[in-house]
């Protein structure tokens, strides 16, 4: 029902935009497509998953392909043996896993189609860590812990949301083994992470405290060894740094944690650490540096949107990373102020109404099998295919400023 609400609403933005070129339209125009990517964007549309291959999946218990499982039912995770289940809202599932006193564990969660939040316990009940893994990150994450004591330490995996679509998510088992002094570095800067990251939202003071925090991670990953922890932690600095109006320092460390990203073979958080740099340097007034910028940004997160197989997939990345597009159009439109006789604007406007149309087309294709979508959205979706609207790749200003 939430898709066929989106698609709705898409259908009537469109009836309130014509389709005629960029160059046929008045300057006041150039402001409602972003707005309307916006109404979207608020109606609900579905955050993304992880596109990447996974390896074969252990069979479910038998209870998951009849009845569903009790919530405390716990299924045992062995090295080499990933789970895939399917997980509804408000749904919990448990994993265990024996360990000894000293031994180092390294779990990964890959969510599709739903945000969990992964608990790791103690043999006595204790929870050690805590892991929130968003579907839009287009990785999975991990949650680690050394064990102090001998037993069964278990894993809860349940929906963020306790009421909605049902989703998808593959539990692996990366390393169990004898604990190293570089596992004790990775383990206290996992913890000091996430510190920090709680209260980069906050105060100017607790901003400050996140940068202090996320500095002690910084440390802790390097003596772990750790180049991709190293890596995000110098762009989340970089982000503090932004919100605290220090510019110079931003890009600093945004301009560290890029080689690195690019290093380790993180793309989704290279375009992040990219987009970073593009809005420090659009404060600093550079404007052409922060549209190359962006513009390189955007065609990362292009490249991992064509390379997601399922169409529902690639419809919720797309919905998701709609900041870069926004980022790109905002700097855009701050070069035409200053130059209105250029063509940013109407590149600005052309980028917006290509990222509507692609959004409304995947949704149409999604909702293809809906028996309830009106013949009218399909005839809508029609027009758009035909016109290959969707399909064009995103212009981009020229070299020159």
């Amino acid at each position: 029902m939430r898709r066929l609400m989106i698609t709705a609403l898409s259908a009537l933005i469109l009836l309130c935009v014509s389709s005629s070129t960029p160059q046929g339209r008045g300057l006041h125009s150039i402001r409602w497509p972003p707005l309307m990517i916006d109404l979207l964007i608020r109606a609900g549309a579905p955050a993304a998953a992880s596109p990447r291959p996974v390896a074969p999946h252990a069979q479910a218990p038998a209870s998951e392909r009849g009845a569903t499982p009790s919530a405390q039912e716990s299924v045992s995770l062995e090295p080499g043996n990933p789970v895939e289940r399917e997980l509804s809202g408000g749904q919990s599932h448990f994993y265990k896993i024996a360990m000894t006193s000293g031994q180092y564990l390294q779990v990964a969660v890959s969510p599709q189609g739903i945000d969990v939040l992964v608990a790791l316990f103690t043999p006595d009940g204790k929870r050690i860590g805590e892991a929130d893994i968003e579907q839009a990150t287009l990785k999975s994450d991990t949650i680690s812990t050394i064990a102090e004591a001998t037993g069964a330490y278990r894993i809860e995996v349940r929906s963020v949301e306790k009421i909605g679509d049902a989703g998808r998510y593959e539990i692996k088992l990366e390393e169990l083994r004898e604990a190293t002094a570089e596992d004790k570095h990775r383990i206290a800067a996992e913890s000091v992470f996430r510190e920090a990251a709680w209260l980069i939202d906050g105060t100017l003071e607790d901003k400050r405290k996140s940068a202090e925090k996320y500095h002690e991670a910084l440390a802790l990953y390097r003596r772990a060894g750790d180049r991709r922890g190293e890596a995000e932690t110098l762009s989340n600095i970089g982000e503090v740094y932004y919100l605290l109006g220090e510019m110079q320092k931003a890009l600093e460390k945004y301009n560290e944690a890029l080689p690195l990203r690019r290093d380790v073979g993180d793309r989704n958080g290279e375009a992040d650490t990219l987009l970073g740099i593009a809005r420090v340097e659009q404060k600093r007034g550079n404007l052409t540096q922060a549209r190359q910028t962006v513009e390189q940004a955007v065609g990362i997160i292009e490249s991992l949107r064509t390379n997601i197989a399922s169409q529902e997939l690639r419809a919720s990345y797309f919905a998701s990373q709609q900041k870069y597009y926004e980022s790109y159009i905002d700097i855009l439109m701050e070069q035409h102020k200053q130059n209105p006789v250029s063509e940013f604007g109407a590149i600005a406007l052309a980028i917006s109404e290509r990222a509507r149309a692609r959004s409304l087309l995947e949704l149409l294709k999604e909702s293809r099998a809906d028996r309830n979508v009106s013949i009218t959205l399909r005839h809508l979706g029609e027009k758009f295919r035909l016109q290959e609207e969707a399909q064009r790749p995103f212009p981009t200003a020229a070299a020159g400023g």
